[in-house]
């Protein structure tokens, strides 16, 4: 190994670590999103869950901030991409944004963003499963 193979990314090792928690931080946020879903529903039509609700929009930043994180790091180590690194990284700092306006009341613009985010999600999660997590090339 050459001074520049140890300095130009992680081991390969590392990278393929990085993909499964990947996997495993898209598996909490699909979690996370099917809380939010059901406590939504609990929401509109009793007015209660709203702990749940919030409790369940803090596992969801967890989820999405740990997905970037993992996504970089696999994509710095040529196992992932930085495309959906990226597209993660939009999504977490949408989710704060998302998470200020239901925080606001404003229905309105929340309910679409649910579903941006529910999109964003799924998609992720479906990049993190479908691509095998290989050695660099």
């Amino acid at each position: 190994m050459t001074a520049t193979d140890r300095t130009s990314g992680p081991s390969s090792s590392l990278a393929r670590t990085a993909w499964l928690a990947a996997r495993a931080a898209a598996v909490l946020t699909l979690a996370a999103l099917v809380l939010i879903f059901g406590t939504a529903g609990v929401l509109v039509s009793r007015g209660s869950a709203l702990d749940l609700h919030g409790a369940g929009a803090i596992v969801l930043h967890v989820g999405f901030g740990l997905l970037t994180v993992a996504l970089a790091v696999a994509a710095w180590g040529r196992v992932g991409s930085w495309v959906a690194a990226g597209a993660s990284a939009v999504v977490f700092a949408l989710s704060f944004y998302q998470a200020w306006l239901g925080s606001q009341g404003d229905i309105p613009l929340h309910v679409p963003g649910a579903f941006v985010m529910t999109a964003a999600g799924v998609g992720l999660a479906a990049y993190t499963v479908r691509r095998p997590a290989t050695a660099p090339r």
